[in-house]
This record gives structure tokens, C-alpha cells and sequence, in this order.
């Protein structure tokens, strides 16, 4: 048996698997302080992984007051105080398998020094929501075989980060618990070959200093059955002050009392799904909504024994509600995309036929009677044939810029680098006109719609060659990972954009020079904007005048 430094516990056998709860930094060195003092006395080696809000410097600061040589031990190479990020998260992420390796690498390095084993601890703060399943696994692995080796393990876990689950979660996979209380700390235990249900049976009284922490709401209830065994009523046996603050209802209130009682207008739904927890013992998890209460809740229950049934629940009418705004709001994007469809529809024939026969007149017009009108007049018939054909191609670019969203494609896997290719090809009589010269870097495989992203990269390198300079032009497109996704870029010497008027140019039907200048309705940026930001990127332009430009555009993952 080893000395584990706590009144509370006592000695503790090698193989040992414990965890602690926490809220403040005090409780942490109340704690491990102890822990560590008699794993130095006791001719241990001791790692403590820390991370915050209880750093290397605090803990060796708390450790020294409680521990005058301190300094020896540490120079013996007896104890070490790390980072989290040196340990669990070493070569960039979480990896359980190195883990796991690393602390039986280290006890093997001890027993070779004739040191009689390992004790260690492990702050899991640094844990995000998205490791926590890997982290859990990673637990109950070392719940399992650390019964093999001269190891105490300690993980400690702030009640901050830890919802009804995730405690649950942290108990099943740890041998017992500590949890303070106004009276101290308390052991709660737990076994890890033993269900939620199983433990409950066994130490309810334990579980009510942790469920009342919770911020959860927690009921423990008796089923009520009529003569012929079917469920119609339950029981109130206990409430946490969370209960009482998400729902309205006082515990001394509710205690012993049936729920038809406290709640005369429940619905049946609620006592049939209870009733089905507490007399198959089939735990449920789900989302419902009182209307006794005017409130949405998300339910996990459970059957602690034959008959009852405890309930952890969250008030989630917020969410709910903005669940509802969102789908409203999805309907009435779905009706203003068919408006935009029908516009496009009407754009398409309705308005494009009085141009063609406008067309139709003028040119009529210019042939028939060519002859017989003066200079002027035929000023006015040029004119006039010009600005339908601008009007007609008004309207095409209006049509393609609103079917960037309403008649898109699917996106599937696309080889970036060969969808260049294409592009490149259709663009290769302007680019040997202009003599350019196009590089890239490689490109990835995404899931993109492959017509809009040839379309976006036509278009970006289209205007390299159109604004270019007296120079021949220049033109890379490049494209970098990083941490949240892919960066793609244009990049030209051409003539540049006035840093003032970089977000006009992604407008509809914006200009900078005109018509003279450069051919074009000014609405291929704002589609190459639209069609980035449907597959869920940004983009932007980074540019000076007479320094060509670089237009960039992300891809998350």
C-alpha cells in the first residue's frame, strides 16, 4: 500500500485511478500538494502535468512551501513539473497511444533507477469540446490497465468545463472521485466495471453533494402504475437547486408530491416515456417541451432502481427559439431564392424580347435608310443599336449572378489542378495575345460545384489579362493550407487598384474605367464574391495602383 498524502483516502494500492473535481486553485494544491510530498517521501518518481489556471511556477511555489527541499528532489531528477502542451498535446495534438506510452517510458526510466514506482497527475483544463471523446477513451484505457503497473494516477477536472455528462463521463472511468463539499471533501465512488445505473443503486447519498454542483437541472423520481401496471403518475423524490431555478419549483415544494399535483396540466407523453425508463430500465435521451412550464428541454433519463427514474435536464428554450427563427428564416430564403428564379425567368425572355425587337428596328432602321440620313442621324441609330446590345448584356450577367445560388451545381470531388487546365485552355488565345505568362502552385482535390469554381478562376484570370499594363503580364495562382482551411490567390502585375476602392469592386455592376477603357458590365467580381462565399469562404483583394493585384479567397475545411 502506498501513502497517498490524504486523511480522506488513506493508503491506496499501486494500480490506483482516482480524479478530482475542482473549482478553485486552492482546491487544486489542497489536493496535489499532499499528493506529491508523500510520493517524494515514499522513494517515487512524479510527474505533475499541469495547465491553467494552476502553471509550472504555481505549482512549484505551492509545492516548496510545503516541501523545503524541494530543490534536491528536483535536482535527483525525482519529480517534473511540465506544461500540459509538453506532454499531452507533444507534436501538435492529442495522441492516446503516445500518451499512454510516454507514462509507462517513464515508470520503466524510475524502476531502473531503483525508485519503486510512478505517481503522477494531469490537469485536463486544456481539453476542448472536440477532444473530449478521444480524451474519455484515453481514460478508460488507463482505467483498465494501470492495474498492471506501480503507478497512482490523479486527473483533475474543473466543474467549470464539466456538464451532467461529461462528470458522468469522468466517474464511470475512475475508480472514485473527490468532490468538495461546505463541509470538506468527499469521496464519491465509481467503478469502472459497473454502469451509471449500477452506481446509483449503490451510493445515491454520495452522488447528491456532485448533482447538486451541477448546473443541470437533476430530479430523482418513483413511478406511480395504475391496478393494471400502466404508468399514469410519479413521485417527486429529490431536486438540485438547479431544478428549482429552471423550472420555478421550490424542492420543498415539490418533494413527496405527485407531479399531477405540483403540475395539473402535464402532458401524458412525459409520464409515458418516465414510466418506460423506470420499468425497463432503457435509458433515454431526448428533447421535449412543457407546456406546464412554457419551456423546451433537453432530458437525459435514467433508472437507478427498478421503479424510479432520475432525470438530468437542461432548459433549452433559448436555443429552441432560435432554432425556429432559422427555419423561418430558411423558408424565406427558399421563397425569395423561387422570386429570385422567376425574376431570372422574366429577365431571360420577357425583357429580352422588347430589346431584340428594339434591335430589330434599329438595324432595320440602319440598313434601309442608310443612304438617305445624315451623319447625325446615323450618330443616333449606332447609338442606339449599342445600348441595346449593353442592355441585353446587362441582363445575361444579371441572369448568371442570380443563378450563382439558384441553379447551382452539387459539389463533389475536384481535381483543382485539372479544372486550371481546362480554364486555361478556353483562355488561351487571350493569353498569347497578351503575351502573359501563367504559373500555379499544386493544387488540392476539394469538394467543390466544379462549373462555379472554373467560372471563378476564368474570371480572376480574365481580368489579369483585361487591366493589364504596358508590361506583359503576369499571372500566379497560388494556394496554401492553413489551420482552418484552404487560401487560395490570384496575383497579376497589372495596373492595380486604388486601395480606396477595393470593396466597391466586388458590387454589382461597379466600374472603376470606363466602358471605352474596358469592355464589360462591372459584375464579374461580384460573382466570383457570391460564389465563394456559397462554398462557405471569404474574399478580398489586396492591391496598389501601378503594383498589379492579389485577389484572395479562402475554402474552410
Amino acid at each position: 500500500m502506498r501513502q497517498t498524502g490524504l486523511d480522506i483516502i488513506g493508503p491506496a494500492a499501486w494500480g490506483t485511478h482516482f480524479c478530482q473535481f475542482y473549482r478553485t486553485t486552492d482546491d487544486l494544491a489542497d489536493i496535489l500538494v499532499p499528493y506529491f510530498k508523500a510520493g517524494l517521501e515514499n522513494n517515487e518518481f512524479c510527474m505533475w502535468v499541469t495547465s491553467p489556471p494552476f502553471e509550472e511556477g504555481r505549482a512549484t511555489e505551492a509545492l516548496r512551501q510545503k516541501l523545503p527541499d524541494l530543490e534536491r528532489y528536483q535536482k535527483e531528477g525525482r519529480i517534473e513539473i511540465l506544461p500540459y502542451s509538453a506532454w499531452y498535446l507533444a507534436g501538435g495534438e492529442f495522441d492516446s497511444q503516445r500518451v499512454l506510452k510516454g507514462w509507462v517510458e517513464k515508470l520503466q526510466a524510475a524502476l531502473d533507477r531503483g525508485l519503486e514506482g510512478l505517481r503522477l497527475t494531469g490537469n485536463t483544463f486544456w481539453l476542448e469540446e472536440k477532444d473530449w471523446r478521444s480524451f474519455t477513451d484515453y481514460e478508460e484505457e488507463v482505467n483498465n490497465i494501470i492495474g498492471r503497473y506501480p503507478m497512482l494516477a490523479l486527473c483533475t477536472y474543473s466543474l467549470e468545463k464539466c456538464g451532467a455528462s461529461e462528470i458522468l463521463d469522468v466517474i464511470r472511468n475512475h475508480q472514485f472521485a473527490l468532490m468538495k463539499s461546505e463541509k470538506g471533501w468527499d469521496i464519491i465512488e465509481s467503478s469502472s466495471m459497473r454502469s451509471v445505473r449500477e452506481k446509483q443503486r449503490e451510493s445515491e447519498q454520495q452522488y447528491e453533494t456532485l448533482f447538486n454542483s451541477l448546473g443541470e437541472g437533476f430530479a430523482l423520481h418513483e413511478i406511480i402504475c395504475d391496478e393494471a401496471g400502466v404508468p399514469c403518475d410519479y413521485r417527486f423524490l429529490d431536486v438540485n437547486p438547479a431544478f428549482e431555478q429552471q423550472t420555478g419549483l421550490a424542492r420543498a415544494v415539490v418533494r413527496g408530491k405527485r407531479v399531477t399535483d405540483v403540475l395539473p396540466g402535464i402532458e401524458q407523453h412525459w409520464i409515458q416515456t418516465y414510466g418506460e425508463v423506470a420499468l425497463t430500465g432503457k435509458a433515454r435521451h431526448f428533447e421535449n417541451r412543457s407546456e406546464a412550464l412554457g419551456k423546451d428541454f433537453e432530458v437525459i433519463a435514467y433508472s437507478p432502481r427498478h421503479g424510479q427514474f432520475a432525470v438530468l435536464f437542461l432548459d433549452v428554450t433559448e436555443r429552441k427559439r432560435t432554432e425556429e427563427e432559422v427555419r423561418r428564416t430558411a423558408q424565406e430564403l427558399e421563397r425569395s431564392n423561387h422570386d429570385l428564379e422567376q425574376f431570372a425567368y422574366v429577365a431571360s425572355h420577357d425583357l429580352q424580347e422588347p430589346l431584340r425587337a428594339v434591335s430589330g428596328y434599329v438595324e432595320l432602321l440602319q440598313r434601309r435608310y442608310q443612304n438617305h440620313l445624315d451623319e447625325t442621324a446615323l450618330r443616333y441609330i449606332s447609338g442606339a443599336s449599342d445600348g441595346t446590345l449593353r442592355m441585353q448584356k446587362l441582363i445575361t450577367d444579371l441572369l448568371a449572378f442570380s443563378r450563382v445560388g439558384t441553379r447551382a451545381g452539387v459539389f463533389e470531388p475536384t481535381d483543382l489542378n485539372r479544372l486550371l487546365d481546362e480554364v486555361l485552355q478556353d483562355l488561351c488565345p487571350g493569353i498569347m495575345e497578351a503575351g502573359a505568362v501563367v504559373t500555379r502552385d499544386p493544387l488540392p482535390i476539394l469538394p467543390v460545384d466544379p462549373t462555379q469554381f472554373a467560372q471563378l478562376f476564368q474570371n480572376l484570370i480574365g481580368n489579369a489579362l483585361k487591366f493589364r499594363s504596358e508590361k506583359p503580364p503576369e499571372i500566379h495562382v497560388g494556394a496554401r493550407h492553413e489551420p482552418h482551411g484552404w487560401c487560395f490567390s490570384v496575383c497579376d502585375n497589372g495596373i492595380g487598384i486604388d486601395p480606396q476602392y477595393q470593396d466597391r469592386i466586388f458590387l454589382i455592376f461597379q466600374r472603376l474605367h470606363t466602358r471605352r477603357q474596358y469592355p464589360g458590365t462591372g459584375i464579374g467580381l461580384a460573382i466570383c464574391k457570391r460564389i465563394v462565399e456559397r462554398h462557405g469562404g471569404k474574399m478580398w483583394v489586396e492591391s496598389q495602383v501601378d503594383r498589379g493585384a492579389t485577389f484572395y479567397f479562402t475554402f474552410p475545411d
